[in-house]
C-alpha cells in the first residue's frame, strides 16, 4: 500500500525457473497485490524489513522461495543498507499466521538479520474505521501517559517513528509520514512504531496488539477518558 497508483508485476506464467537480470526486489513504491485475503471486519497489511548479510539478491531470492509471489512483494528501502522489506497483501490475523508460517521456520532465510535500521509497519485498512476511530487510536499511541507502555510493545523508539501528542479533533496537525501513526495515505492508517523482527512470536504479537486496539477503540468499547494503558490492559 502507499499513496502512488503503481501496479505490482509480481506474477510469472513460466512453469519453470530461467535465470534473469531483472532484481527480485522492486521500486519502493510497487504495491503489494491488492487481493484481500480472509473473511472479517479487520485487515492488516505487513511490511517487513531485513537486512541482508551478503549478496542481497541471494537474500532476496530465499525470502521469495519462503513467502511465495502471489501474496509478498520484495521492495527497495532507502533507510537500508543492504536490504529490502517484505510487503504483504491486505489480510486478517488468522490468514497471516498462515501467510508467514514457512517464512518463519529454521534455516529458510539464511543470510537475514534486522538492525536498528529496521522497521515493522502495519496497515489497517481505513473503510471500516470512522474518523472518531482513528481519531481514539492515533491519541492513544502518542499520548504521553502511554509513552513507555508503547515503546515496550513496539521494541524500540525511532526517529522514523516519531511520538507527536494529539488531541481529538486536530489529529492532522503538523501530520508526518513517520510520525508513529502515518495518516497520510488515504486507504489505511499505519502503525510505524514497532522495531522489526524474525521472531515469529514476536511478529505476531505485534499484529495481535494493533487488532486489540482496533477492538478496543470501536463505538461502544471505550470512552475518550479511556484512552490509557492502565484501561486497554
Amino acid at each position: 500500500w502507499n499513496d502512488d497508483g503503481i501496479e505490482c508485476q509480481c506474477h510469472n506464467t513460466n512453469t519453470s525457473f530461467t535465470p534473469s537480470r531483472q532484481s527480485l526486489v522492486q521500486s519502493h513504491h510497487t504495491k503489494a497485490p491488492s487481493d484481500m485475503y480472509g473473511k472479517g471486519r479487520h485487515f492488516l497489511g505487513v511490511e517487513l524489513e531485513v537486512e541482508v548479510n551478503g549478496g542481497r539478491e541471494f537474500g532476496a531470492l530465499s525470502a521469495q522461495v519462503s513467502i511465495g509471489p502471489e501474496r509478498f512483494i520484495l521492495a527497495e528501502d532507502g533507510s537500508l543498507e543492504n536490504g529490502f522489506e517484505i510487503k504483504s497483501s491486505p489480510a486478517t490475523l488468522d490468514e497471516h499466521r498462515g501467510m508467514w508460517d514457512k517464512f518463519f521456520q529454521a534455516g529458510m532465510n539464511p543470510g537475514l538479520y534486522v538492525s536498528y535500521r529496521c522497521g515493522m509497519h502495519i496497515h489497517i485498512s481505513r473503510s471500516p474505521l470512522s474518523e472518531l476511530q482513528v481519531s481514539k487510536i492515533c491519541v492513544f499511541v502518542n499520548a504521553e501517559e502511554n509513552r513507555e507502555f508503547i515503546k515496550l510493545i513496539a521494541g524500540r523508539e525511532s526517529t522514523f517513528s516519531k511520538f507527536v501528542p494529539k488531541k481529538m479533533g486536530k489529529i492532522k496537525e503538523n501530520d508526518d509520514r513517520r510520525e508513529a501513526i502515518n495518516l497520510r495515505n488515504p486507504e489505511t492508517v499505519e502503525f510505524r512504531i514497532f522495531a522489526s523482527t524474525l521472531d515469529s512470536e514476536v511478529f505476531f504479537r505485534n499484529l495481535e496488539f494493533v487488532q486489540a486496539l482496533q477492538e478496543y477503540t470501536s463505538p461502544g468499547n471505550s470512552s475518550l477518558a479511556e484512552l490509557y494503558f492502565t484501561h486497554f490492559v
